[in-house]
């Protein structure tokens, strides 16, 4: 009698469910999905709804509330020992894992619920599990099991007419065989994709398949059959109002309008796919995710650790003064949940014709925000004008340098990366940085000196934590605190400076235990003795003399807060004309791309730069870059670069 009731009302419960789902918003779906999670004690239901919540958040793009929902209905799915929702919960919190850029740990969840859907049998499922497994096995280029993994789920879906599905399994194999090259192939599965799709209505897939047959077209050449099907997916993306749709198509139509020369739609196009990628992948998203994790494991523990601390006695007492309660309440809850679910409907509908109402406010709020991003991008606009201003100047290192160059790429308007220089006078109590031209009121100071004080030309190539406006404040506060140890606390020796900018920075910004500073190289030039000096952290020059490249050792330490906190060593070397020397941060060899979609590498970079080294080094900077750009393809740039080459 009990379980009849009990059934009665997880009935009443879905059945409002669905009536909501299928009549309303989905911020208005949250808002009664919540309420109903509050009121009913089952735990079972209280997974179906903390997952259907979680998923609503995910297609809104807001991650964290996504994570914390699936995490919920993970918990609420092993108390009720509900191994299907466990497993539908397992495979969502993997999708976020690899958000978060862990995606180990995402395929090891998706493994886990894996297992279990083989353990209860269930079809549909299990070819959601093959097909998830095996795009991200892609990810991760095991394109063997990917492909493997993605044909199993297909042969299921086709057996048990799961064209939702089948939609999805035909967009990974499409997307494994356009990864080969083999475009025509990569059509026909995209084509079927979205023919599928298209029968059932999913809005949500069709336009994810345009996007892909877009992207298909575009790389083909074939630029007008890609703007139509770009145009189509970002029409159908902007009426859902899903981001990352919005996000894929903007940025499609980005790279046909550049291609294509037009100018305005192309900067209306990248404003838009970059403000909707900024907001998906918010660094405090990770942050979050994290302490989450970090929480949610320490509960656990400390659950386990209470339960072991009850008598058994008192735990069996309190079951069975549970059990007689919850025989009184089931039956008022059956009528109580029923009346309840009739109020949220009465809210809900309400709420629709509210939202009728609300139609034109938030077409001006949508204008709001576009002001806003305006205001944004002019701001950092302005930043990167400022951060340029700090940079050295090219009469500097025209006066100080042979011959150079400086290839300078921010993967954002501004940057991490910098470079820096200036010229001191040994004995002096100032310097120029920036400048070839000394201060005027210490113009005739200097000329008395001349003689007895040596010259000095400094140079600096630096990668500070992080890239972007963040990265460009750390930029600006590294050069600053560079600038004070040579000019206010007159250190002259590259090891020294590290080590003052190195303390500035451990008792400003990493009190609270952040880990910020910077990789670089400190040159000093002494050019009447022909020597140099140098300190590197984390980080080397590579140096070419008499056509031979010379290894030079570093530190193997940030300037900043780290693992090691050791002197940083200097190093010596002389000079002779013709010498040639490469400064450079790792975004280069950082860079994704080539045909497989793998890092450049740093040993690829140096037979690079060994490969070009005869040319002048104007010419060489033309050839990095352009080998740059063509590895990098389609990819987005992931970090800043920064190379200069000098000859003494």
């Amino acid at each position: 009698m009990k379980s009849e009731k009990k059934d009665n009302l997880i009935v009443l419960t879905v059945l409002a469910l669905l009536f909501n789902s299928l009549l309303f918003s989905q911020s208005t779906n949250i808002d009664s999905l919540k309420t109903v999670l509050n009121k009913t004690g089952d735990k079972k239901i209280k997974s179906e709804i903390s997952l259907y919540i979680g998923t609503i958040y995910y297609k809104q793009s807001n991650i964290l509330e996504a994570q914390d929902y699936w995490h919920k209905s993970l918990k609420f799915s092993e108390e009720a020992n509900d191994k299907k929702g466990k497993a539908e919960a397992l495979n969502n919190i993997g999708i976020i894992y690899n958000r978060n850029g862990n995606l180990l740990k995402c395929i090891e969840l998706l493994e886990q619920s894996l297992q279990l859907r083989l353990e209860l049998k269930d079809q549909h499922g299990l070819a959601l599990a093959y097909n998830n497994l095996g795009f991200f096995y892609f990810t991760k280029k095991d394109t063997v099991k990917a492909l493997e993994y993605c044909k199993i789920a297909l042969k299921m879906q086709e057996t048990i007419g799961d064209k939702e599905g089948l939609g999805y399994t035909l967009m990974n194999i499409g997307n494994q065989f356009k990864s080969k090259g083999e475009y025509n192939k990569a059509k026909q599965y995209y084509e079927r994709s979205l023919q599928l799709r298209e029968q059932i209505k999913s809005e949500q897939g069709i336009a994810e398949t345009l996007t892909g047959l877009g992207q298909l077209a575009l790389d083909g050449n074939n630029l007008k059959a890609a703007l139509t099907y770009a145009l189509q997916s970002y029409k159908l993306s902007k009426e859902l109002g899903y981001p990352v749709h919005l996000k894929n198509s903007s940025e499609l139509l980005y790279k046909i309008y550049k291609k294509n020369g037009k100018v305005h739609e192309a900067l209306q196009m990248y404003e838009l796919y970059t403000g909707i990628k900024d907001t998906i992948n918010k660094e405090k998203n990770r942050k979050s995710f994290l302490q989450k994790e970090f929480q949610l494991a320490y509960e656990k523990k400390a659950a386990a650790d209470s339960v072991k601390a009850i008598e058994v006695k008192k735990i069996e007492q309190i079951r069975y003064e549970q059990e007689a309660s919850k025989q009184k309440t089931y039956t008022y809850a059956g009528i109580g949940g029923f009346i309840f679910m009739l109020v949220v409907a009465a809210i809900s509908f309400k709420a629709f014709k509210q939202k009728q109402k609300d139609n034109h406010l938030i077409f001006h709020q949508k204008k709001l925000v576009e002001s806003k991003q305006k205001e944004i991008i002019d701001s950092i606009n302005y930043a990167k004008k400022i951060q340029d201003t700090l940079l050295v100047h090219t009469d500097l290192l025209d006066a100080s340098l042979s011959e150079y160059f400086i290839l300078y790429k921010p993967k954002d308007i501004v940057s991490g990366d910098f470079y820096w220089a200036a010229k001191t006078i040994s004995g002096s109590k100032f310097m120029v940085p920036g400048s070839a031209v000394p201060n005027k009121e210490h113009e005739t100071e200097n000329k008395k000196h001349e003689a007895e004080n040596k010259e000095l030309f400094y140079l600096a190539v630096c990668d500070s934590t992080g890239h972007g406006v963040p990265g460009a404040f750390m930029s600006l506060l590294n050069i600053s605190f560079i600038n004070e140890a040579i000019n206010e606390k007159d250190i002259s020796e590259p090891n020294k400076i590290f080590e003052y900018v190195r303390e500035r920075l451990i008792n400003s910004v990493s009190r609270d235990g952040q880990q910020d500073g910077f990789d670089g190289i400190l040159l000093c030039i002494d050019k009447a003795n022909k020597k140099m000096k140098y300190s590197a952290a984390n980080n080397r020059p590579m140096f070419i003399q008499n056509n031979k490249i010379i290894n030079l050792s570093h530190d193997k330490m940030p300037v900043g807060k780290g693992d090691r906190k050791e002197s940083f060593n200097i190093y010596e070397i002389d000079l002779i004309p013709g010498d040639t020397m490469y400064l450079y941060t790792d975004g280069f060899a950082d860079q994704f791309g080539g045909s497989e979609g793998k890092k450049f590498k740093s040993k690829k970079l140096i037979e690079l730069l060994t490969s070009v080294y005869g040319f002048p080094l104007s010419r060489q900077k033309e050839i990095l870059n352009e080998k740059f750009e063509e590895w990098k393809g389609s990819l987005e740039q992931v970090d800043d670069v920064c190379i200069i080459g000098i000859k003494i």
